[in-house]
């Protein structure tokens, strides 16, 4: 860790073992920051982030370190060259890094809607069941945290294509169904460069399974992730968390639509054994009509 980050982390520990709030140190953090320019898919974890130090008095700079996909996150945590990242609430690192267990975003990730071509919109509104679903190629990433356990409930997962080109790829039908999270995909079909026009999010069905990220800590930085815990509860107490989470996700829940669709919880999935099964409560959160295939 370089000197100036050593500061910081020291002064937080005393901070921290004070309970003092003004007199603490800016904290000068290496955070990762999506894999191309335009991807915005970390930018809710950067702001969380930001607003959970600074409920404890700290202030926050991030230097931001883009094309770190999911393995090379949790490398880079080991390797000291990050100091905070994210990682999946299922098969969560064990004590290479530190972790913070609490999903970042209620479960969002979790609940998926599916994109199809226009022209295959009618041949997957037709399917009632997950396991009509599962004869279809979907496109996954090779180092996404849940492809074994989707790959154990017998989806047919390709992994031979890079995230960016997926949707192309589907597009040209190399891929049938792409599985994305209600907090990602309409960044993505709004992306016109990323996205080509003939992809639709198929209404009437989404899925659930309890997945989310988890804030994940630089080993040598304990200090940190008990500050970052501090603030989760303070942030979650006085309801700022509640307005960070509306401010960034209200619309595309709205966009989802949940009140129209069926939503198909996985059975099977499988959650770790120290998961905070309550905190994954997005559905909650507007009337759905759940139920398990």
């Amino acid at each position: 860790m370089r000197r100036r980050d050593c500061g910081s982390v020291l002064m937080l520990g005393a901070a921290c073992a004070r309970g003092a709030t003004a007199q603490a140190a800016t904290l000068r953090l290496r955070v990762p920051d999506g894999l191309f320019e335009g991807d915005e898919r970390d930018s809710f974890l950067q702001k969380l982030l930001v607003l959970a130090l600074e409920a404890t008095g700290h202030g926050v700079e991030l230097e931001r370190v883009r094309g770190l996909g999911t393995s090379a996150r949790l490398q880079a945590l080991v390797d000291n060259t990050l100091d905070v990242a994210n990682c999946g609430s299922v098969n969560t690192p064990g004590k290479e890094v530190l972790v913070l267990r609490s999903p970042i975003r209620r479960g969002l990730l979790g609940l998926r809607l599916l994109l199809v071509t226009q022209e295959r919109q009618a041949e997957f509104l037709r399917l009632r069941t997950l396991e009509q679903l599962k004869r279809y190629r979907m496109g996954y990433g090779q180092d996404w945290v849940d492809r074994p356990r989707l790959q154990d409930l017998g989806f047919k997962l390709d992994t031979s294509v890079p995230y960016a080109d997926m949707f192309r790829a589907l597009a040209q039908g190399k891929l049938d169904v792409l599985n994305r999270g209600v907090n990602e995909v309409w960044a993505e079909v709004d992306h016109p460069l990323l996205v080509p026009t003939k992809i639709v999010v198929l209404p009437r069905i989404a899925l659930f399974y309890p997945l989310d990220d988890y804030f994940c800590i630089n080993p040598r930085q304990p200090q940190l992730r008990d500050a970052l815990a501090e603030g989760m509860k303070r942030i979650r107490q006085d309801r700022r968390y509640g307005q960070l989470f509306r401010a960034a996700f209200g619309r595309s829940l709205e966009r989802a639509d949940l009140g129209r669709r069926v939503v198909w919880s996985v059975a099977g999935y499988g959650i770790d054994a120290d998961t905070p099964l309550q905190e994954f409560d997005v559905l909650s959160l507007q009337a759905t009509r759940a139920r398990a295939v």
